[in-house]
């Protein structure tokens, strides 16, 4: 639950990349879209780091044609939802979330 007042946790996070670029060849252009963010938890009375990770997910897509939105879209986008599935997936963080 989160709460204004009385808390066990502080969850400290920022974000290290966000971008896509191209990376270009004659023939074509791939397009990489890279995302990469870390979490902390702290104990609130303490403010001793309980738990520290970074995650991260990276996309490539090649076209032929002038990379427009709609690509560098998809490449990000599915750059952050991997970075997003390694935070699910990461039992150490759910098991100090679980220690409150």
């Amino acid at each position: 639950m989160i709460v204004e007042t009385q808390y066990d946790l502080v969850m400290r996070g920022h974000v290290e990349t966000f971008w896509v670029r191209t990376d270009v060849t004659p023939l074509y252009w791939d397009v990489v879209g890279e995302v990469r963010f870390a979490l902390e938890l702290l104990d609130s009375k303490t403010s001793r780091t309980i738990f520290k990770s970074a995650y991260q997910g990276s996309k490539i897509e090649r076209t032929y044609l002038w990379p427009g939105e709609d690509i560098m879209q998809r490449v990000l986008e599915s750059a952050l939802a991997t970075a997003i599935s390694q935070l699910s997936a990461d039992n150490s963080f759910a098991q100090a979330l679980r220690i409150r």
